[in-house]
């Protein structure tokens, strides 16, 4: 997103307020703390608990990417995989591992509504940085010895209160 290509939006674009941002978050970081708690499930049972996992904010560059990309009205991945500070994100839907992805501290998100074939669309991307998903690799470390590694981001602890 360092030299935006300027294009005319297929729809209207939205632009989250704070309270919105706010709320995005919290659905986000609630499914996280589950994960990391030891108290999400899935067809298997319940997943391991996690350690390292932080607690997302919002990044307002990540955003505007995931703007850019919406204005497009295609539902298909972003090409746009970096950031001007040189990190990459993770733009892949309906990746549940993406979003419980232990290294991700931050997410920003677009969406953009229009009209096709007489019925409302609308279009929501989120971009998750620092970028995850990757084979091979796992999505969090468990269990909760090692030693946190990610400075800038507010970090669950098991053994507090907060859940």
């Amino acid at each position: 997103m360092c030299k935006p290509v300027k294009k005319t939006p297929c729809g209207t674009s939205y632009t989250f307020n704070d309270e919105e941002k706010t709320k995005i978050l919290k659905f986000h970081n609630d499914i996280r703390r589950k994960t990391a708690s030891g108290k999400e499930t899935n067809t298997s049972g319940k997943l391991p608990p996690a350690c390292e996992m932080c607690d997302l904010q919002w990044n307002d560059e990540a955003a505007k990417i995931a703007q850019k990309h919406t204005n497009d009205c295609k539902f298909e991945h972003d090409e746009e995989r970096s950031l001007c500070d040189g990190s990459k994100f993770n733009s892949n839907w309906g990746h549940y591992s993406q979003l419980i992805w232990a290294d991700t501290c931050h997410i920003g998100c677009g969406l953009t509504y229009f009209q096709e074939d007489g019925k409302w669309n609308y279009l929501v991307a989120c971009n998750y940085c620092k970028a995850g998903n990757y084979k091979g690799e796992k999505v969090y470390k468990t269990p909760c010895d090692s030693t946190p590694h990610c400075d800038d981001c507010v970090r669950f602890h098991l053994f507090s209160n907060i859940f």
